[in-house]
């Protein structure tokens, strides 16, 4: 991938903007408050996804090194078949979505890429792996097809409990596309685009929406910018953080939609003693959530060299160089700072003045000959 002037570690170039990553150096997800969310079930047997879980489900007590288990993704990246296969049985009998989200993807393959940045180390330090921005189920999902396309015909129907083989010949690498996304070094704007991405989801739940607000509230954000930069009505971003008060068992039931979550909201305040709760506006209405913009709809605020009249100015402030590139990048827009926009502008209408000064003197000189 290319970063400056040279390809960093695990990527190779398949087209302009996107690379191939090995998938063994991704080593984190860490602005995806989704985390874990990927795979609930497995969470539930003390399974990760990228990393062993070493406490008990409470938190506060760590488990003894026998107790602690082999994580999803060294099980389906390991060398070792039989590790290969135990993964992919983990997530064929505990995360049939999961499962059948690989399925699909193995069939149709992939048609977008995931954002990935450098990973860090606590020194701020490069480590030369990835940090997964958004697209964790993507990544996760090409790795099983990659773990189970090692695997033969005769062990997917022995070992994998298949009717019949689903997987063929696979690639030699696991790898997966990606686009390289730090340009964005604000922790806020980054945070912001995960929760673009993913809120694009089908499947995204009102738990996976309280974990990206309470995230940009940690970054130091109040309800209101919140609201304001994810565009979502004030009522809601305050409604969705209240599901993180609840305790794990009912948060669970909500990710995995075995309950409402008004009515958890609801039964977590009377237990408070008030036996109110905050009013419900925006529980995924039309008219209580602003929605994404469309292409039509940023382009003349993509364009615009100075705040548009009718745009307020706490908006405006939004609309930084960062947001800018992320609207270029993902409309198809020649990125230009709003400086060389200016230029650009400029240049046009003195061609275009030129250009209408020539073809009055064409004109001109057509009616003298003819006059003639």
């Amino acid at each position: 991938m290319a970063t400056k002037s040279k390809m960093a570690a695990g990527t190779s170039k398949t087209a302009a903007q996107h690379v191939d990553l090995d998938l063994t150096f991704v080593a984190s997800n860490d602005e995806q408050p989704r985390g874990q969310g990927v795979c609930p079930n497995l969470k539930e047997i003390g399974v990760g996804v990228l990393a062993r879980i070493t406490t008990d489900p409470t938190g506060k007590k760590a488990l003894k090194d026998e107790e602690v288990k082999p994580c999803l993704w060294e099980q389906l990246l390991s060398n070792n078949e039989e590790a290969r296969i135990a993964g992919l049985v983990l997530v064929k009998d505990n995360e049939p979505d999961l499962w059948k989200f690989a399925l699909d993807l193995y069939e149709f393959g992939q048609a977008h890429a995931i954002g990935v940045r450098p990973a860090f180390n606590e020194k701020g330090e490069d480590t030369g792996k990835w940090n997964i921005i958004y697209g964790m189920r993507r990544a996760l999902s090409k790795a099983i097809i990659w773990a189970g396309c090692k695997v033969s015909e005769d062990d997917q129907k022995e070992k994998l409990g298949l009717g019949k083989p689903v997987f063929g010949e696979g690639e030699a690498k696991p790898t997966v596309r990606c686009v390289l996304v730090d340009w964005i070094t604000d922790p806020q704007q980054l945070m912001l685009l995960a929760l673009t991405e993913n809120t694009s989801r089908k499947d995204q739940t009102p738990v996976d929406e309280a974990k990206h607000y309470a995230a940009l509230k940690k970054l130091g954000m109040n309800l209101q910018q919140v609201a304001e930069v994810t565009g979502e009505d004030y009522q809601t971003v305050r409604n969705r953080l209240q599901i993180l008060k609840l305790d794990q068992k009912d948060q669970d039931k909500i990710h995995e939609g075995k309950l409402s979550w008004t009515r958890a909201i609801k039964k977590l305040a009377g237990q408070e003693g008030d036996g109110k709760t905050a009013p419900v506006a925006g529980n995924n209405t039309e008219g209580g959530r602003r929605r994404m913009p469309t292409i039509k709809q940023v382009e003349p605020i993509y364009l615009a060299t100075e705040k548009p009249e009718d745009m307020p100015q706490d908006e405006w402030a939004l609309v930084t160089e960062d947001v800018r590139k992320w609207i270029a990048f993902h409309a198809g827009f020649e990125y230009l700072t709003r400086k060389q926009l200016k230029e650009k502008k400029a240049q046009d209408e003195r061609a275009a003045l030129i250009a209408e000064q020539a073809r009055k003197a064409a004109a001109g000189q057509e009616e003298a000959a003819a006059a003639k």
